[in-house]
């Protein structure tokens, strides 16, 4: 079997040169630039290190780290790199051979060529500069070996994400998030070291790296951890996530090859089912899908959602103007933004009034309904969040600060979500119509705009403050210091988002006839 997938994969090494003359002159190009970026990697840390051997261990723990982080997350997000699983169904051989020599053959691709490389660069220019015994050779072993295996598990998740029309779409935007959202910090973190300004995150760095399944090799290879205890420990991990990345492999080659999805109900129809083919059949899933629905296509949404990037702007100029700080300034767009999304819900009863009614006749649950409606304030919300925390963490100058920052917009996403779950059916008021202009407001005399707006808003506002003035007091703050804020906010405003869902959906129980009444009142 490993004699078939080796010829397979040293065909596929040649398609790209079997086209015309000018394809074949970008391949061959295209390929020698690829194997000159990856020596460049092995020999960059020298470069970079000066002849300080404590600097070079820092240099190759990161450095390792990321490119053993490459090699598993290129293959789950781009499955074209990759051969399909289930394409090799018909051969003769069991699904456990088929995974043992695709990790057999690994290195026989234009990507392990590239490892290859690497690694043959990197041993070459150490060989004089380390102090080589038993477990140095083993953890340099245990770091090339990883590469095509962490390669080929995370081509393995990615035909499992392809195999699933929800997993895709979960797939392709987390992929373009994390990438839009890294590269600022690693062109923040590149400009620092080549200006000799990134030391201490340099260091921050290995340490955080050399626990990991992608660095503690690299730092065993470097004697990074003080006593054998530690040293055996960082290798385990490593050698652990190694195991788990070969039986996860043979596990998922299995599944993929002797089980097919369950065809969506309506499958013959999906091309006109938008939203609803990617959720769940359930209550909460289709709230979710039909607002998701509405969000993309009713101007009253739109007009909301175009609005919120412009609202921080002004606010950020204002206090730019005032002589605020730019490193403190940072800290208020994201916040701001995920307070603002999850507050467009605050009156979603009142502006998805036509579709109030099936869920009160249909015995839709509360904490059904309200889950549904803050699906796309999730949606949304999440990838702003990524994105917007690689900003401000770039703005800020401190890439230490990146899971503080993080806890900020999600404990501010969480606690808008939240109250806005209760204000919606605690205090709702009319607004324009399905159809009319979204500026149009109809005549309503009372106090219920003012006091919904106000308390979703400002409410968000003082819940999230705890968060927001840990990092304004300290915008230096630690690696360390920020892992422990993003603990405390995940359980903080996972807390709160429950006990909103859970408040909100006992209120819609008690009052959905007068909440029915009140949108018939104005339809």
């Amino acid at each position: 079997m490993v004699a078939r997938i080796l010829r397979l994969r040293v065909a596929l090494l040649g398609a790209p040169f079997s086209g015309g003359a000018r394809s074949a002159v970008r391949a061959i190009i295209a390929r020698l630039l690829l194997l000159v970026l990856a020596a460049s990697l092995a020999a960059a840390p020298i470069l970079f290190a000066q002849n300080d051997a404590q600097l070079l261990g820092r240099y190759d723990v990161a450095f390792g780290a990321l490119i053993l982080l490459a090699a598993f997350l290129i293959p789950l997000f781009v499955p074209s790199v990759t051969l399909d699983r289930r394409a090799l169904q018909q051969y003769p051989a069991t699904p456990a051979r088929i995974a043992l020599a695709l990790l057999v053959t690994a290195p026989v691709t234009w990507i392990g060529l590239a490892a290859i490389v690497w690694g043959g660069t990197f041993v070459a220019l150490r060989v004089d500069m380390l102090e080589w015994n038993a477990l140095s050779v083993l953890s340099l072993v245990v770091a090339l070996v990883s590469i095509p295996v962490y390669g080929v598990f995370g081509g393995a998740l990615g035909d499992l994400a392809a195999n699933s029309q929800r997993l895709a779409l979960l797939r392709k935007g987390l992929g373009v998030a994390t990438l839009i959202s890294v590269l600022p910090l690693v062109l923040m973190l590149t400009v620092a070291l080549v200006k000799g300004e990134g030391a201490k995150q340099l260091a921050d760095t290995a340490q955080s790296f050399s626990w990991t399944p992608f660095g503690a090799a690299f730092a065993v290879l470097h004697t990074g951890a003080e006593g054998i205890d530690s040293i055996v420990l960082q290798l385990g991990i490593h050698v652990a996530m190694l195991a788990l990345a070969v039986g996860g492999t043979i596990s998922l080659t299995t599944g993929l090859m002797t089980r097919v999805e369950r065809p969506a109900h309506g499958a013959s129809m999906s091309s006109s089912l938008g939203w609803f083919e990617y959720f769940g059949q359930g209550p909460a899933m289709s709230i979710g899908a039909r607002s998701l629905t509405y969000w993309m296509r009713d101007p009253r949404y739109l007009v909301s959602l175009v609005a919120i990037p412009v609202i921080p702007v002004l606010v950020v100029g204002v206090l730019l103007f005032a002589g605020v700080d730019g490193a403190h300034l940072a800290l208020i767009p994201l916040p701001l933004v995920l307070i603002m999304v999850g507050w467009m819900v605050h009156n979603d009863i009142a502006t998805d009034s036509t579709a109030l009614w099936i869920h009160v006749a249909s015995g839709v649950k509360g904490t059904q309904d309200r889950l549904g409606r803050l699906v796309p304030v999730f949606v949304l919300g999440i990838p702003v969040l990524i994105i917007g925390a690689s900003v401000s963490v770039l703005v800020l100058g401190n890439w230490e600060a990146t899971p503080a920052v993080i806890a900020l917009g999600f404990v501010a996403l969480c606690t808008s979500a939240a109250l806005s779950s209760v204000v919606s059916v605690l205090s709702p008021y009319p607004t324009s119509r399905p159809g009319e202009s979204p500026f149009v407001q109809p005549a309503w005399q009372g106090a219920g705009a003012g006091f919904a707006q106000t308390l979703a808003f400002l409410g968000a506002a003082v819940l999230t403050a705890p968060v927001f003035f840990v990092i304004f007091v300290n915008p230096e703050i630690g690696f360390g210091e920020s892992f422990i804020v993003l603990a405390g906010s995940l359980v903080y405003g996972g807390l709160l988002l429950v006990a909103g869902i859970a408040l909100g959906g006992l209120v819609y129980n008690r009052r959905s006839s007068e909440l029915l009444a009140f949108t018939q009142m104005f339809d």
